[in-house]
C-alpha cells in the first residue's frame, strides 16, 4: 500500500497538471477569439498559448472539444456573475432586469466568443445548460406552492431559445440596438412569458414584489 503512494502522488501531479494547461489554453482561445474574431484557427489558438499546435491536440480532440470547454468556461462565469448580481430578496422584475445585466455584460465582454458558440455546436449544449437552469427555477416555485411542474421544463426552453436568438441577433446586426434598451425589451419579453407560465399552473404573481411576498391563488 505504501509502494503506490508516490506513484499515486505522480498520478493526481500529472492529472492536475493536465487540468491546469487545459484551463491555459482556453484562456488563450479567448484572447485568440478576441484578437481573431469568430473565424479564429487552432493555430491562431496555439499561437496565443505560446504552444505547437500538436501540444494543443494532445489536450482537446478537435476545435469542437475547445469550443465546449469555452462554453464551460463562459457558462461558469456567468452563474458566477449571476449569483452577485442578483439578490433573491430583490423584487421579481429587479431579480430579471439583474440578471440580463449580468448575462448581457458577459456577452459584451466576449462578444466573439458568444457569436462563434451561438453558431456552432456548442451552442445546443450550452442552451440545454441554461433551458435546464431556468427550468428549474421555475419547477421550485411550482413545487413550493404544490403545484404540478410539468411546464417548467417547457418554459426554461422557451426563454433561453428567446434570450439566444436576441443576443445572436444584437451582436451580428452590430449592436443595433443599445444594450440598456434590449436589457428592458428582453425584460418585458422574460416577466410576459414567466407570468403567462406561472397563470397556466395557477399561479398570479406581483413582479414589483420580493419573491417570498409575491404570490396569490388566481
Amino acid at each position: 500500500m505504501h509502494a503506490d503512494a508516490p506513484s499515486d502522488g505522480r498520478a493526481a501531479r500529472w492529472q492536475q497538471h493536465r487540468l491546469d494547461r487545459r484551463a491555459e489554453f482556453v484562456d488563450a482561445a479567448l484572447r485568440a477569439l478576441a484578437r481573431y474574431g469568430p473565424d479564429v484557427s487552432m493555430a491562431d489558438i496555439a499561437a496565443e498559448a505560446g504552444a505547437a499546435k500538436p501540444k494543443l491536440y494532445r489536450h482537446f480532440a478537435d476545435k469542437a472539444d475547445l469550443l465546449d470547454a469555452v462554453g464551460a468556461r463562459i457558462a461558469a462565469i456567468l452563474w458566477e456573475r449571476l449569483s452577485v448580481a442578483v439578490d433573491p430578496h430583490a423584487p421579481v422584475k429587479d431579480l430579471i432586469t439583474g440578471g440580463l445585466h449580468a448575462f448581457l455584460g458577459l456577452v459584451d465582454e466576449y462578444p466573439d466568443a458568444f457569436v462563434l458558440l451561438f453558431n456552432s455546436g456548442p451552442a445546443l449544449t450550452e442552451g440545454r445548460r441554461i433551458a435546464g437552469a431556468l427550468g428549474a427555477l421555475f419547477a421550485d416555485v411550482l413545487r413550493t406552492l404544490d403545484l404540478d411542474t410539468d411546464t417548467a421544463e417547457p418554459g426554461g426552453a422557451i426563454l433561453a431559445g428567446a434570450l439566444g436568438a436576441a443576443t445572436l441577433w444584437w451582436l451580428e446586426s452590430g449592436r443595433a440596438m443599445p444594450k440598456h434598451t434590449l436589457i428592458d425589451y428582453l425584460a418585458t419579453v422574460v416577466w410576459a412569458a414567466t407570468d403567462a407560465i406561472l397563470r397556466k399552473a395557477g399561479v398570479t404573481i406581483d413582479p414589483d414584489r420580493p419573491i417570498d411576498m409575491r404570490r396569490t391563488h388566481g
